[in-house]
């Protein structure tokens, strides 16, 4: 497949009469034939303006306008609803164009020049991201200097924190209390870089975050730690050698992107994301050995 043209537009500008009105036209001198939808909607008044929208673009056809979710009857769908994976739901909308769900790659390419870590080889490799775009999803930050001082103690790993710009204070702070053997990488690395190093990382332990899912694309497992805010299993990481996290306080599924109490994450204790992280740095000994 190749990509013949992309076709920018100013998402703010479209609350501007004008500026959607000539951006409509423009898109109908397109003639378009297929429109692939794959955004996720909640709120029905977003699936009733997209297919306006497009339809008014003069999309011809289209796949992909499901009411992914919603926030009707929440209690009832956490109870009796199963919801797929983001990675299964973005390809059962390609199923009417013929393309199999199990057609899944990430040919992700490797950095010209990968970073070099010190201590890499010496011992299990663990990659740290100690935040979260939404403040519901944190986790407090001396949980996880006091998880990292847990496997310190029983793995003596190499201990990578990573992050964007917006992590460093985070990264300051648990490489300062982590030792040499903490490497602190919070705004040092681009899409590709990161992705080579959780490539070569044993263990990646994260709230919900890009990262997550950038390791499950590598191969690489995933202790998550998951707020309640959303329904279970949206926005878990794909394949199934992760390990997942998560409390159901009576606030589930609430949506929210900050809140006052925290009790969701506040529950996740340090005992049992230490014992996750153990199961999966010793079954990976046992595969070595057995290799």
């Amino acid at each position: 497949i190749t990509l013949d043209k992309v076709i920018y537009f100013n998402l703010s500008g479209l609350r501007n009469w004008s500026y959607l009105v000539q951006f409509i036209k423009k898109l109908r001198t397109e003639k378009i034939d297929l429109l692939i939808y794959l955004g996720y909607l909640v709120r029905f008044r977003a699936v009733l303006r997209d297919t306006i929208f497009y339809r008014g673009a003069g999309c011809r056809s289209a796949v992909g306008f499901t009411w992914a979710r919603h926030q009707f009857f929440r209690s009832g769908q956490r109870q009796y609803r199963n919801f797929d994976n983001e990675v299964v739901r973005l390809m059962k909308q390609l199923q009417p164009l013929g393309i199999n769900q199990d057609d899944i790659t990430w040919d992700i390419p490797r950095p010209l020049r990968p970073i070099e870590l010190e201590g890499e080889g010496t011992g299990p490799m663990i990659a740290i991201h100690p935040t979260a775009k939404f403040p519901v999803n944190r986790w407090p930050r001396d949980r996880f200097i006091r998880v990292m001082d847990r496997l310190r103690d029983a793995f003596n790993p190499v201990l990578v924190v990573i992050g964007g710009p917006e992590a460093a204070a985070a990264g300051g702070e648990l490489a300062q209390s982590g030792g040499d053997r903490v490497i602190n990488l919070c705004g040092q690395t681009d899409f590709i870089e990161l992705a080579d190093l959780l490539r070569r990382c044993d263990l990646l332990i994260s709230p919900d975050s890009g990262p997550i899912h950038v390791a499950a694309a590598v191969g690489t497992p995933v202790v998550g730690l998951y707020s309640a805010r959303d329904y279970p299993g949206f926005w878990y990481p794909y394949g199934s050698h992760h390990s997942i996290i998560r409390k159901d306080p009576d606030c589930q599924v609430c949506f929210l992107t900050k809140c006052s109490d925290m009790r969701c994450m506040d529950e996740i204790m340090v005992e049992e994301v230490v014992e996750a992280c153990s199961a999966v740095l010793e079954k990976g000994a046992r595969r070595d050995d057995e290799l």
